[in-house]
């Protein structure tokens, strides 16, 4: 057995292939959408929690009735048990 014959097969001038080979331009993509992803996320999240914490209570201390959409029917069953 030769130095370069591991399984038993010749595999001198054997050509390999590299189209499976992740290189930095993949890896910096998917890093950039990624970061594209939580650039829109993020503020969405921020939006609703000021919708809800700001907007909600003083909708209800002026006397008017706010349901959130998901939310409100489920907490309404839980208050009229």
């Amino acid at each position: 057995m030769s130095n370069g014959d591991v399984s038993g097969a010749n595999l001198t001038g054997a050509n390999v292939s590299r189209a499976n080979v992740s290189g930095l331009a993949d890896s910096a993509a998917d890093d950039l959408s990624n970061i594209l992803y939580y650039i829109t996320i993020i503020p969405a999240i921020v939006f609703l929690i000021f919708v809800v914490l700001v907007i909600v209570p003083i909708t209800t201390f002026s006397g008017k009735l706010f349901r959130l959409p998901i939310v409100g029917g489920l907490a309404e069953k839980q208050a009229n048990r």
